[in-house]
């Protein structure tokens, strides 16, 4: 993952050598294809990182144009439609952040609203003396921003950013919520006075001030579109999944894809397979990653829809074992990394894939996050059914109603009254709190912060456009949380999230994605052809459960009294009731282990604030650092806006 960083002195005082010094100094035994920093009166901005396409080795980063300077980390997807905007051939060899300054030269910043890619780019304008800062909408690219004394700092490194700046870390008590029973805000990091720039969003520091943000992309502005016939949504649809997995094979070198033997990411492998050979390409420049579960062959081991897919393209794929995983509750492991990551109870999944991935000097990886989301892997009628109660269409709505009680086993008038009807009613009042699923051993405090905080759309009203909107903002949200991230080797890349593709599915009739009892109906119609029958029609997948049970009872023994962890002593947890959930799924009563993991990861996390070196100056000046970030047994209330 490139590293880009910077300072800006609001005092007119100006950056110096040991700024720039100081921006890189925590990566300097990173190998990487290229660094540099740059010096412009107030500001100093760095870059570190690799060459991920072609057309990067022609120009450095940080990049100079004229009276502007950009970093910029991703890909944009739309380089034809942007150099034809700046006057350049459809092909140019120009690099992406070569193609952002000329545009930003050409239109200001109407020009960053036409970007489409994954992305967080800074921009420096030296005429008017303005930080730009901005990230695609889908927010898998982070981009953090503190500002302490007289200078603003970023980086899109989290933990690079809480020990170079020197800001007081006072612990975030809503975004440590959220992260138990949900997703944290956009715009939210584990410390209050550190920010994340929120997706799809312009930031502008002058003067020493914010000025207001610019929204990007308004996906509730987004019109039902209308066509003739199935297969005309079904063209339409494949013509953008290609397109999508296109852009992402615009990569130097070999590129991975994550397969676990889903629709999405087998989807996503069989498309590039076939653009691949369709364009006289090696298919061997596509590898595939995938996790196995040895002693999991019942619950979680996928490998019979993975070798479906080995023997449709004759390529093995790169087997990483239960084993390999590392599998823990990761309480022992308790340096500081950055933001709270599920991902530390499987520490040696993306070491695993950067091992295979360097044996093939490869970089990208590609996965298949976001079909679920877009294309409605649940089978959730309810808003099916109140959009043709919204649209007064009351014949086609029991039809649906009679239909969707027979799939799923609800009882025909509890699926119309208590699940579509207030659908529909919710569309008339001005704002309607979305409760989410909150884990039963959450203390009693924290769950009524909880029941207070979260809101649904307000507007659009239509009950099907909300409901695909709060599943993009799901989707969304588990993007910009910055968890992959953490691994240097890696660059990541969504296919499903290209912004085309993700507006097309919003436009959709809901009837194209429940159709006749039946979940992602447009897909699996879309990829008859390509994907095998038996990974076509599946209806589940694997769970965890078991692996992280057997290292609950591996690990168990020899863990903490629950009273003492600092969860508890905060007052988030009751520790009676995490017990009784970490029992059940140790004896194999109870499947769906997300919210352990969440509770497991978080816990590791508040014991790593320990590790964080506590100075009394940093290179940039007086430290501020708080070794007791809370009083023992002072319970967390967030509502009351009372820091941690």
């Amino acid at each position: 993952m490139p590293v880009q960083a910077g300072l800006v002195y609001c005092n007119h005082y100006s950056a110096t050598s040991l700024d720039c010094q100081a921006l890189l100094d925590d990566f300097s035994d990173w190998n990487v294809d290229r660094s540099g920093c740059i010096l412009q009166g107030p500001l100093a901005i760095a870059f570190r990182g690799d060459f991920l396409t072609w057309e990067d080795r022609e120009n450095p980063q940080p990049l100079q144009h004229g009276p502007y300077i950009v970093t910029f980390d991703g890909r944009l997807d739309n380089l034809k439609y942007l150099a034809s905007q700046i006057g350049l051939t459809p092909r140019s060899s120009l690099s992406d952040s070569e193609i952002i300054a000329r545009l930003y030269e050409n239109a200001g910043e109407a020009g960053l609203h036409q970007l489409i890619g994954e992305f967080a780019l800074t921009l420096w304008s030296g005429m008017d003396q303005t930080a730009i800062f901005l990230r695609s909408e889908c927010g898998s690219r982070p981009l953090y921003y503190t500002r302490f004394g007289d200078r603003l700092f970023w980086s899109s490194d989290f933990r690079h950013l809480v020990l170079t700046s020197g800001a007081a870390l006072t612990v975030n008590g809503e975004y440590v919520l959220d992260y138990l029973v949900s997703l944290p805000a956009a715009d939210a990091t584990p410390f209050q006075g550190i920010h994340a720039v929120p997706p799809g969003t312009i930031l502008r520091f002058r003067n020493g001030h914010f000025l207001p943000p610019i929204r990007c992309w308004q996906p509730q502005r987004i019109r039902e579109i209308h066509l003739p016939s199935d297969s005309h949504y079904q063209q339409q649809l494949r013509q953008l999944m290609r397109d999508a997995v296109q852009a992402r094979l615009r990569a130097r070198g070999t590129v991975f894809a994550e397969l676990s033997g889903g629709l999405d990411s087998s989807s996503v492998v069989l498309i590039a397979d076939e653009i691949l050979r369709q364009g006289n390409a090696s298919a061997q420049e596509l590898a595939t990653v995938s996790c196995v579960y040895e002693e999991s062959a019942d619950t979680a081991d996928e490998r019979f829809f993975i070798n479906l897919v080995e023997a449709k393209r004759g390529i093995k794929t790169h087997c990483v074992s239960e084993k390999d995983q590392q599998i823990t509750l990761g309480l022992d492991a308790d340096e500081f990394t950055g933001v709270p990551n599920p991902m530390h109870c499987f520490p040696g999944r993306y070491p695993a894939f950067a091992g295979y991935m360097k044996q093939l000097n490869a970089r990208v990886l590609l996965t298949g996050l976001g079909g679920d989301n877009l294309f409605w892997a649940d089978a959730e009628p309810a808003p099916l059914i109140a959009d043709y109660l919204w649209k007064l269409r009351w014949a086609r709505a029991n039809r649906e109603c009679q239909l969707w009680s027979r799939c799923t086993g609800i009882p025909y008038f509890q699926l119309l009254f208590m699940h579509a009807l207030p659908l529909v009613m919710a569309g008339f009042q001005p704002l309607q709190c979305r409760k989410p699923e909150i884990p039963f051993w959450i203390s009693p405090e924290c769950r009524k912060q909880v029941h207070a905080k979260f809101s649904d759309f307000t507007c659009p009203r239509q009950p099907g456009v909300r409901a695909k909107l709060r599943f993009l903002e799901i989707l969304f949200g588990l993007l910009r949380t910055g968890y992959i991230n953490e691994y240097r080797d890696i660059y990541i890349s969504h296919p499903w999230t290209y912004r085309p593709l993700v507006e097309f599915c919003l436009a959709l009739p809901l009837s194209q994605l429940l159709c006749g009892g039946e979940t992602r109906f447009i897909l699996r119609q879309t990829m008859r052809d390509i994907l095998p029958p038996k990974i076509l029609h599946r209806r589940s997948k694997g769970l965890v459960s078991e692996p992280l049970a057997r290292a609950i009872r591996r690990e168990w023994p020899g863990v903490d009294p629950l009273p003492q962890w600092e969860l508890c002593r905060r007052g988030l947890i009751n520790s009676e009731a995490v017990l009784e959930r970490i029992n059940s799924i140790r004896i194999g009563l109870a499947h769906g282990a997300g919210d352990l993991i969440r509770m497991f990861s978080l816990e590791r996390w508040f014991r790593s604030l320990s590790r964080i070196p506590v100075r009394k100056t940093t290179q940039f000046g007086p430290a501020v650092r708080c070794q007791q970030f809370l009083p023992s047994g002072d319970p967390l209330v967030a509502a009351k806006g009372r820091s941690t």
